[in-house]
C-alpha cells in the first residue's frame, strides 16, 4: 500500500506541486489586482467594439490575452484548494476572485445582448480572413440565438449570478471533509480507518471480512448524510430544468449538451444500445462469478468482485508507474515522449493522498498560459492508480499539444472529445505490459482489467447518465423527488434494465449511487466517457 502522509508539507518535493510557478515571483494578490486594473480595459470598449471590424478584431485579441492570463491565476487557486479544500485561505482568495469577476460582470452588463444586436454586421465582419481565428467561435455563437432571454432577463441574469449557489462546491466540502466512513474490522477485530483514499485497497484485502466491513462503512458515510445529498442534487437539478425551460430548449438535457453540440438523438441511441446488449455484461459477470467459486472454492459475494482473481503484483513505486506509462507513449514518437517525460521530471503531477485532499484525479483546464499541465491524483500503489496516471497524462499531453498549435480562440477543445485522448493512453498502457510481460497471469489480469474498464466506461457510465436524463426530466416537470426515499426508488426505476442481476429488489442502502457520484452535482457528462 502507498505511503499515507499526514499533510501536504509532509510529502517529499519530488511527488507533489509547487505552484509558484503561476505567480512569476509576485503575490497572488498582486497578481488579482493587476489583472483586473487590466480586464476593465474590455468595460471601456464594451459599446465601442461594434462600431467598426476594425475595433471588433482589436477587441478579440485583448479579450484572448487577458482570458489567458486569468487562466494561471485560476489554476493557482483552484489547484491550491484541491490540496486542501477546507484552507480558510484558498477560499477566501477563490471568493475574492469569483467576487472581482462579478463586480467587472456587473460593469460589462449582458454582453450577449451587444453581440446579438451586432449580429448582422459580425456575419459580415467574419467573411474578412482576418476573422479567421474566431471565425468558427462566432459562427457556433450565432447559432444561440433561438436560446437567448428578453434582454431585461439578461441583465437580471448577470446581477444576480453571485446569488448563484454552487451544489458542486457544497458537496465537495462535504464529502471530502465531513463524510466519516468509519471503519472495516479484520477478522481477529483490528480496525482500520476507511478513506478515500484507501477505499479500493481495502475492497481487494485478502480478509473478507475487511473487504464487507470497508464496503458497509463506506457505504454508510454517504447514507448518513442522504437527506442533505438527496436534496442537494435536487436544487441543482430543479435550477436547470428551469432555466432550460426560460432558454427555449426542449428539455434540461438538450441545453446542458447543446454546447457539445450533440444531439438528444445520440443519447437515446447510446442508452438503446447498451441495453440491447446487456446479455453480454451479464455473461462477464457470470464468468466472473465462475471462475471465483473455482479459484476460492466458494460462491462470490457482493463485497468479493474487486478481489484479484490472479495473484500478482500489485504494489508499484511512483517511479515505477512514472517508467511505465513514459515506456508506453514511446511509439508516439519522440516528441510526444519527451513532453511526457519532462512532465515528469518538472513535478507536473501531485501524487500523494493526505487528508482533505480533493478525491479522485484531473488534468487542468484553461491551460493556455500554463506551462506545466498540472495533474492532481491520489496515488495508491495499485495498478489501477498507474491506469490513472496514464489517463491523466493523456489529458495533459491533448491541452500542451492543442495550445502548442493553436491560437488561444480555438485551443480550447470540448470534453466531448477529451476522454479520446486519455483513454487511448490507457490503452497504450496495457498494450506495453502486455508486450513486455512474459508473465501470464499479469496478462490475464490486464485483460481483465480492460474488460472491467470498458464495462465500468460504457455499461456503469451510460447506466448513470440514463438516470440523470429521468431524473431531470421528472424534476422539470415537477415530480417531488427531494428525499432520499424518492430519488432511491427513481434511481432504482430509471437503471434497472441495466442491472447484471435483473431480479435485484429494490432495497434503499444499494441505490446510493444516486447521489453520491460527483459529477452529478454539475453539467452532464458522463455519458462522455462511453
Amino acid at each position: 500500500m502507498a505511503k499515507q502522509y499526514k499533510s501536504h508539507k509532509d510529502v517529499p518535493a519530488k511527488y507533489k506541486w509547487d505552484l509558484s510557478f503561476l505567480l512569476n515571483g509576485k503575490t497572488i494578490e498582486e497578481k488579482i489586482e493587476k489583472f483586473f486594473k487590466e480586464y476593465r480595459k474590455l468595460v471601456v470598449i464594451k459599446d465601442s467594439k461594434y462600431n467598426s471590424k476594425e475595433e471588433y478584431l482589436k477587441y478579440l485579441k485583448l479579450h484572448d490575452k487577458l482570458i489567458s492570463e486569468f487562466y494561471a491565476i485560476s489554476n493557482y487557486v483552484t489547484n491550491l484548494i484541491s490540496l486542501n479544500v477546507s484552507d480558510d485561505k484558498a477560499n477566501k482568495l477563490n471568493q475574492q476572485l469569483s467576487y472581482e469577476s462579478y463586480k467587472v460582470s456587473q460593469e460589462i452588463g449582458a454582453e450577449d445582448v451587444r453581440f446579438f444586436a451586432n449580429s448582422k454586421k459580425i456575419k459580415e465582419w467574419i467573411k474578412d480572413k482576418k476573422f479567421e481565428t474566431w471565425k468558427s467561435g462566432i459562427e457556433a455563437k450565432l447559432e444561440e440565438k433561438k436560446h437567448q432571454l428578453p434582454k431585461a432577463i439578461q441583465e437580471f441574469r448577470v446581477k444576480e449570478a453571485r446569488a448563484d449557489i454552487s451544489a458542486q462546491e457544497v458537496f465537495s466540502i462535504l464529502t471530502n471533509t465531513e463524510l466519516d466512513f468509519g471503519y472495516a474490522t479484520t477478522s481477529k477485530g483490528k480496525k482500520i480507518k476507511v478513506t478515500n483514499a484507501n477505499r479500493v485497497n481495502l475492497s481487494k484485502h485478502k480478509d473478507p471480512k475487511v473487504r464487507k466491513t470497508a464496503e458497509i462503512s463506506y457505504k454508510k458515510g454517504y447514507l448518513d448524510h442522504k437527506a442533505t445529498l438527496s436534496n442537494l442534487i435536487f436544487q441543482h437539478f430543479k435550477n436547470v430544468a428551469v432555466w432550460s425551460k426560460l432558454e427555449n430548449f426542449n428539455s434540461p438535457v438538450e441545453s446542458l449538451i447543446f454546447a457539445d453540440r450533440v444531439p438528444v438523438k445520440l443519447l437515446d441511441t447510446l442508452y438503446k444500445t447498451v441495453e440491447d446488449n446487456m446479455d453480454l455484461f451479464r455473461k462477464a459477470n457470470a464468468l466472473h462469478k465462475k471462475f471465483y467459486k473455482a479459484k476460492f472454492g466458494k460462491a462470490i459475494t457482493r463485497y468479493d468482485y474487486n478481489v484479484d482473481l490472479v495473484d500478482i503484483k500489485n504494489e508499484y513505486t511512483v517511479e515505477e508507474a512514472i517508467k511505465m506509462v513514459s515506456d508506453s507513449v514511446k511509439p508516439f514518437g519522440e516528441e510526444y515522449h519527451k513532453v511526457v517525460t519532462n512532465g515528469f521530471n518538472e513535478n507536473w503531477v501531485d501524487f500523494y493522498p493526505v487528508p482533505n485532499k480533493r478525491t479522485g484525479a484531473y488534468s487542468i483546464g484553461g491551460t493556455y498560459s500554463v506551462e506545466k499541465k498540472l495533474i492532481c491524483m491520489n496515488f495508491n500503489g495499485t495498478f489501477r492508480s498507474v491506469e490513472t496516471l496514464a489517463h491523466e497524462m493523456g489529458h495533459s499531453m491533448h491541452s500542451y499539444f492543442s495550445d502548442l498549435r493553436n491560437e488561444f480562440a480555438n485551443s480550447q477543445y470540448p470534453i466531448f472529445v477529451a476522454e479520446i485522448a486519455s483513454i487511448f493512453n490507457e490503452l497504450m498502457l496495457f498494450d506495453h505490459v502486455l508486450n513486455t510481460t512474459n508473465d501470464d497471469k499479469l496478462k490475464f489480469n490486464i485483460r481483465k482489467s480492460m474488460a472491467d474498464g470498458f464495462g465500468s466506461t460504457v455499461h456503469r457510465q451510460v447506466m448513470w447518465s440514463k438516470y440523470e436524463r429521468d431524473l431531470y426530466t421528472a424534476v422539470g416537470e415537477g415530480q417531488p423527488l427531494s428525499t432520499y426515499e424518492a430519488i432511491s426508488k427513481f434511481y432504482y426505476e430509471s437503471t434497472k434494465q441495466y442491472l447484471l442481476n435483473p431480479k435485484a429488489k429494490y432495497k434503499p442502502e444499494n441505490q446510493y449511487p444516486s447521489i453520491y457520484v460527483p459529477h452529478f452535482y454539475y453539467g452532464f457528462y458522463v455519458y462522455k466517457y462511453a
